[in-house]
Order: structure tokens, then sequence, then C-alpha cells
């Protein structure tokens, strides 16, 4: 999905940026009170990624409640058409 690539893109660009500026994770750390800027990133990176992975859960229970309806409409449907095909048959006879 273009949304995935777009937040890992942003997430590499993100990481460039704080290597290429490292004075961007030591204000952030002094804004903070965390004691070194390496673990304002690492405690930064990993909220980030239990947002995502709250995210892709929420999600998988979407599309997990999307497949249960669509799998119980086909079910009926299945069931609707055998019985008019029965129906069918035996007005046939």
């Amino acid at each position: 999905m273009i949304e995935d690539s777009l937040f890992w893109i942003l997430i590499s660009f993100v990481l460039v940026v704080i290597s290429i500026f490292p004075q961007i994770p030591a204000m952030m750390t002094k804004l903070v009170g965390i004691g070194e800027p390496v673990n304002f990133v690492f405690l930064s990176m990993i909220f980030i990624l239990l947002l995502k992975v709250f995210l892709m859960s929420i999600r998988i229970s979407q599309l997990e409640d999307r497949l249960r309806t669509l799998t119980q409409n086909i079910s009926i449907k299945d069931h609707l058409v055998e019985k008019n095909i029965k129906s069918i048959e035996e007005e046939l006879k």
C-alpha cells in the first residue's frame, strides 16, 4: 500500500536528517529531559514503531470483519441459489 511505503520513506528520511544534524536530537533530549540523545532517538523510534503496529492491528481487525461479512453474504447467496434451483427442478417434474 502507498501509505505503508510513505511511512517507511518518511522514517528513513527522519533518520537521515537526524544523522546529518545531530543537534536536533540533542535539543529534543534537553526539551524532554532524557539523559542522552541516542536514548531519545531509540525511544522515539520504539514509540513510532509501536504506533505503527497498533494501527496495523486495527486495520487487520477491520479486514477480518470485512472478510467475515463477505463470507456470510456469499454463503447466504449460495443457499438461496441452491434453494431456487431445487424449486425450479421440482416445478419441472
